[in-house]
């Protein structure tokens, strides 16, 4: 089990491992899903799904299509646009304002996201029959995943845990979610489920404990959360209706930054945390600025990973973390760059115990 108040800030470095797309990939799929191109009403190139969100959008009250032109056209451009940004995130940010731009995006993330999902290595594949040889329920296969960060810290996360102290094993954990995905909620309610072979409600209680903070929002909640965000299984394909609903969740830079209860909740967890964690991350500025102003007096443990980071660029971030941490109690970050994610928190585990 984890001792010591723990804060895992998470980016697509950290998905990943489990076969999710980074920035630059993610933003080739998007080019290819938005080059939308139709004959006859028929879709030749680009994303069906994308394009019946397009529809929906601008279905009028009465039931008939409206003006589909602006979001093809939007699309158009975001696609013209994304050699020349760092991530599709960056792009709609730079067009803030811009509704079409904002909303075709947004849909096209959700959709591609939806499908990395479905091929990742955390898709339930595996199930579990009766003594009739009858299905009981579909969990990931544990085999793919031991060795990912997840895989690793679950073994942390469950060392010397009995069943008995199910209610307590995530009480020092907290996540700062940078990713749309539902990568760490999914996992912990299956590997719980699974480890302690307890029904899919009760360890849907254990894990919605837990606070996950997803800074820009989630595409979709899971079938045994509870909010606002429409109900989408892991990987689980939706209708035009879903995924228009959860693009209209995802937020923008400076949608997550004046999100104040949001910004409130991480400052507190960052305030209590004795080791801070960075899986994955690209370090933006604008997304490490949801730590500052956390008053951590005690100080905090500062580890991350840094992989395809050069010397100069580490340097510079780590002077930003400590001087946003506010001089951290003349503890300097500690930024690997030969480690990866699940490595990272195989070589400082017992800092976390």
């Amino acid at each position: 089990m984890i001792r010591r108040p723990t804060v895992f800030v998470v980016g697509a470095g950290a998905s990943s491992e489990f076969g999710l797309p980074v920035g630059f990939e993610l933003k080739q799929r998007i080019t290819r899903a938005l080059a939308i191109r139709t004959d006859a009403g028929r879709v030749q190139s680009g994303s069906e799904p994308i394009l019946a969100a397009f529809r929906r959008a601008v279905r009028l009250k009465d039931g008939r299509l409206g003006d589909l032109n602006p979001l093809v056209a939007a699309a158009k451009k975001i696609v013209a646009g994304m050699p020349q940004a760092i991530s599709i995130d960056n792009y709609i940010d730079a067009h803030g304002g811009d509704v079409d731009i904002e909303l075709a995006g947004k849909i096209a993330i959700a959709v591609e996201l939806l499908g990395a999902e479905a091929s990742s290595k955390l898709t339930a594949t595996e199930v579990e029959k009766d003594s009739w040889g009858d299905p009981i329920r579909k969990h990931i296969n544990f085999s793919n995943v031991e060795h990912t960060w997840l895989g690793v810290l679950q073994k942390i996360l469950f060392e010397n845990a009995k069943k008995s102290d199910i209610s307590r094993i995530f009480e020092n954990v907290s996540f700062i979610v940078f990713n749309y995905d539902r990568c760490i909620e999914h996992f912990l309610h299956q590997a719980v489920t699974n480890y302690f072979w307890i029904p899919s409600k009760d360890a849907a209680q254990v894990v919605a404990r837990i606070p996950i903070y997803h800074v820009y929002g989630a595409i979709g909640r899971l079938a045994w959360q509870s909010g606002e965000l429409p109900e989408i299984g892991y990987g689980a394909s939706a209708d035009e209706s879903k995924i228009l609903a959860a693009a209209r969740k995802i937020k923008t830079f400076t949608e997550g930054l004046a999100d104040q209860a949001l910004s409130e909740g991480i400052k507190m967890a960052v305030r209590r945390a004795e080791n801070l964690l960075f899986l994955g991350c690209a370090f933006h500025p604008k997304n490490i600025e949801f730590l500052r102003d956390s008053g951590n007096a005690r100080g905090v443990d500062v580890m991350g990973t840094a992989v395809g980071l050069s010397a100069p660029n580490i340097e510079m971030i780590s002077d930003m973390l400590y001087d946003i941490l506010e001089g951290n109690s003349g503890r300097s970050p500690i930024l690997r760059p030969d480690l990866k994610c699940a490595g990272l928190l195989s070589e400082y585990s017992r800092r976390l115990s």
